[in-house]
Parts: structure tokens; sequence; C-alpha cells
């Protein structure tokens, strides 16, 4: 075996390693552990940057191509900055609960995924730049990410409220395609669905932006509830409402926009 493919060997394995904290670190259950979170997050975020950089410098090394001693050293000094990293951002996690945790738990895994592939790629003499840059972009939403409750309720209702934005304009071109398509079929019988009867389509309309409203209202709630740092169950409670009133305005829209789907 020549020092190329046992050094090829020891990222592929290394990659398998990091694979395996990653999918760790996106099913880690809620704890909600007492604890400083702020700090957790500076460790975790600190730790991603030095992972990432020595990522970096692993990517410029012709690691395939070293001394089997340098290369051992080099994977291993990786191997080391993704554990620091898998124990903060691990210690991180145990001290989220509730949005926080639901929006922290895969960009924190995230990191060690694209390090994993990154090494797999180098195994492969096919690393390029932009495999670091995913890297580099995993750590920098480590580093963004929204540790406050309220912060967190905000980011959350906003992808629920954009969610619902796009439910609605699916429901007003579904109206507006069936009434084009009523007028070239005019004096034609045929049983008429409901999403193009006006009357239930204007009432579902309504019925939409009424509930698009209320959490967009839910959002601005949310952000006043961010300066204060008692309101952590205010701020679950908006954004759990806010994912219902998504799930429910999306299952509507489905029901009536395909209908004939759903009958089939």
């Amino acid at each position: 075996t020549t020092p190329a493919r046992m050094t090829s060997q020891r990222l592929s394995d290394t990659a398998s390693k990091l694979d395996a904290a990653s999918k760790l670190l996106r099913a880690k259950p809620e704890q909600s552990l007492i604890g400083d979170v702020g700090r957790a997050h500076g460790d975790a975020r600190s730790a991603a940057a030095s992972l990432a950089q020595q990522a970096r410098a692993l990517h410029l090394f012709d690691i395939l191509d070293a001394p089997e001693t340098q290369a051992v050293a080099c994977i291993a000094d990786l191997d080391r900055h993704a554990a620091v990293y898998a124990t903060c951002a691990g210690l991180f996690l145990s001290l989220c609960g509730g949005v926080v945790h639901k929006l922290a738990a895969s960009p924190c895994a995230d990191v060690l995924r694209c390090a994993a592939q990154l090494l797999r790629k180098t195994a492969a003499r096919q690393a390029q730049a932009s495999d670091v840059g995913r890297l580099e972009a995993a750590v920098d939403a480590v580093g963004r990410l929204a540790w406050q409750p309220g912060s967190a309720a905000v980011l959350l209702i906003e992808r629920q409220e954009g969610l619902m934005r796009d439910a609605l304009q699916e429901l007003l071109e579904a109206v507006e395609e069936g009434a084009g398509e009523q007028g070239e079929g005019e004096g034609e019988e045929e049983e008429e669905e409901l999403i193009h009867q006006p009357a239930l389509a204007l009432a579902v309309r309504q019925l939409l932006e009424s509930t698009l409203s209320t959490v967009h209202a839910s959002r601005a709630a949310a952000v006043r509830s961010t300066a204060d740092s008692g309101q952590s169950r205010l701020a679950e409670q908006l954004s759990a409402g806010a994912k219902a009133a998504s799930q429910l305005v999306d299952s509507l829209v489905c029901a009536l926009v395909h209908e004939d789907d759903a009958a089939g």
C-alpha cells in the first residue's frame, strides 16, 4: 500500500467519523440545561472558525503527496479541532430549548457535514476551493444563530409567513386560471371545481389574508419580546401558533387547488 493510498484511507475514515458526529448533533434532543447560552454559543462559534481554518490549511497542503508523518499530523489536527467543535456545539444545543434549538440544530450539524465532505473529496483528489467555501459558509451560519428565544421566534415566524404568502399566491393563480378556463369553455356543462366557485374563492382568500395578517402581528409581538429576557415562553407560543397556522393554510390550499389529485 502506497503512502498516498494510506493517507486517502485516513481521510475517508475521518470523514466518516465527522459524518457520524454531524448526525448526532442534528438529532440531539432538547435538554434545556441551565447555563450561559451566550457564552456557549461564542465557544461553538470560535471552535467552528478554528476547524474551518484547519480545513483550509489541509486543502492548501498537498496532503496526498506529502510525507506520511506530515499527513498523519495534519489529519490528526483537523480531527482534534472537529472534536472540540462537536463538544462545544453539543453543549450549546444542550442549553438551548424550544425555538432556539429548532433553529440551531441543523446549522451546527452542517459544519461537520461540510468538513466531512471536504475530506472525502480530498481523499479522491476532487476537492476544490468551493468546498472550503461551503464549510466557511456553514461556520458563518453558526455565528449568526439567534440564541435568544425572542430573536429565534422572529426568524421562525418570518419563515412561516413566507410559506403562507406562497400558499396565498398559489391560490390566487389557481382562481385566475380557473376564471380563464371558464371563459373559454362557456356553454359546456362540466362539474365546477370548488376553487372556481367565486363566492367560496373569495371567502377562502379573505380567510387566508386575515390569517396572514395575524401571523404578521405575532411577528411584531415576537420582536417586542426580544427586549425582555423573561418573555421566552411568549416567544415559544407565538412561533408555535405561526407554525400551526401555516400548516392549516397549506393544507387548505392544497385541498382546494389540487382537488382532483386528492379525489384520485
